[in-house]
Parts: structure tokens; C-alpha cells; sequence
């Protein structure tokens, strides 16, 4: 037995005879891969997370550079009429006296006499994620008088807010039967964040608002009585 561990440390002391010029070196890498893998690849992880927060918020910065500079373009009184203008032209909600303005108004230039109309209401309950794109509101209306006053009367509807659009007419011996929509626009939900671009209004839709600016809006203007000329075309 004596002899046998004799032996086996006979041999351990060789192989560490041979291999000892190896030791040192494998202890050394062995000591900076622990280093390694311990110290520096954490910290380097966290410099690569680091920049990338870096360009985070650099990017964020620039894009509040751009939104200051946009704003700083914009003329408050200006953007606030276009605002208004718009949501006489699209109401946020359906707008039933903007609606009677705006046939009362038509009809006192043309000269017609408006009859009868009835609303097709529909859900007053929708919210703005269960409407269609451009909701609208459907109206009957019955009018009294000759063609050329029902034809001015359509005319001057289609240049009056709110938007409107004639779905069906319909001509009788007693008077003009019209299907109209009337249409609106619910404000989307908004979601801010600091990530948002603030765009300026497009050349086309500066052109819209142009467009519309033209447009008669008995909201803010008194509704002007008909002439006899007019009117006496509308009993012929």
C-alpha cells in the first residue's frame, strides 16, 4: 500500500515537474478571462447601453428643437381662426343649428320656401373610434319654388358650412324633394409624446383652407333676407 502511494507521488511530482513551465501561463489567462468576463464586458455593456440612451435622448432633443421651431413659425391668431374655420367646415359633433343655419341661410338667398325636413339621426351615442372616417348626418327636405330658385339653392348650399353633399332630388308638381348629408369629423383621441413631430400645414391643405375661406358661414353672419326679384321668381 505504502508502495503504491509512493508511487503515485512519485508520479505527481513528475507531471509537475513537466508541466510546471505551463502553469504559470494558463493561471495568467485563466485570471484575465475571470477579469474579463467579471469587470470589463459588464462595463462594457454598459457603456453600448449607455450611448444608445445617449442617442435616445439626442434624438428626442432634436425633435423638440424642431416642434419650438414650428411653433415659433406659427402665428397664434392665424392658427386659431384656421381652427375655427375648420370646425365650422367639419364640426366636431353633429350640429343641428349649424345645420338650420346653413339651409336657412340658402334658402333666403335663393328665394325657396323650405318645407317639411326630417333628421336621420342615428346613434347619438357614437364614440369617435366607432365612426366612419367622415361621418355624416342625413336630412329630408321638402322645397317650394321654381327650378332656378331650387337650382341657386343647391349653389349657394354647396358653398356654405358646414360641408354638405346632395344624395338624391327628387321633382314633383307640389315641390323639390332632397336627400342631404351633412358631414362631421369627431377630434381624434390624442396621445402625446415627447417622440411627436409637430408638422406644419401642408401647402395643400393651406390651399383647402383658402378654398374654404371663401365659403359663407351663417354660424357668424346674419342670414340675409331674400329679394322680391327672387322671390317672385321662386312663385313662378
Amino acid at each position: 500500500m505504502n508502495k503504491k502511494i509512493n508511487i503515485d507521488l512519485l508520479t505527481l511530482k513528475t507531471l509537475l515537474s513537466d508541466y510546471k513551465p505551463f502553469l504559470t501561463p494558463l493561471f495568467t489567462i485563466f485570471s484575465c478571462l475571470l477579469v474579463f468576463l467579471v469587470f470589463i464586458l459588464p462595463q462594457a455593456n454598459e457603456f453600448l447601453s449607455s450611448q444608445k440612451t445617449v442617442n435616445e435622448e439626442k434624438t428626442k432633443l432634436n425633435n423638440l428643437r424642431g416642434n419650438l421651431q414650428t411653433l415659433q413659425n406659427l402665428s397664434d391668431g392665424e392658427l386659431g381662426n384656421q381652427y375655427e374655420l375648420l370646425s365650422y367646415a367639419l364640426p366636431p359633433e353633429k350640429n343641428f343649428e349649424a345645420i338650420i343655419n346653413s339651409l336657412s341661410y340658402s334658402a333666403n338667398v335663393s328665394g325657396v320656401i323650405l318645407g317639411d325636413f326630417d333628421f336621420a339621426v342615428g346613434s347619438i351615442t357614437d364614440s369617435p373610434k366607432e365612426t366612419q372616417s367622415f361621418p355624416f348626418l342625413k336630412i329630408e327636405l321638402n322645397l317650394a319654388g321654381g327650378v332656378g330658385a331650387v337650382e341657386s339653392f343647391l349653389d349657394t348650399l354647396s358653398k356654405t358650412l358646414p360641408i354638405s353633399r346632395v344624395s338624391k332630388i327628387a321633382l314633383g308638381p307640389s315641390g323639390t324633394t332632397l336627400e342631404l348629408a351633412f358631414f362631421y369629423k369627431p377630434y381624434p383621441e390624442v396621445q402625446f409624446s415627447e417622440n411627436s413631430i409637430i408638422n406644419p400645414v401642408s401647402s395643400e391643405g393651406k390651399d383647402l383652407i383658402s378654398e374654404l375661406e371663401d365659403f359663407s358661414n351663417p354660424t357668424e353672419s346674419p342670414i340675409p333676407l331674400f329679394t322680391e326679384e327672387v322671390a317672385t321668381e321662386s312663385a313662378l
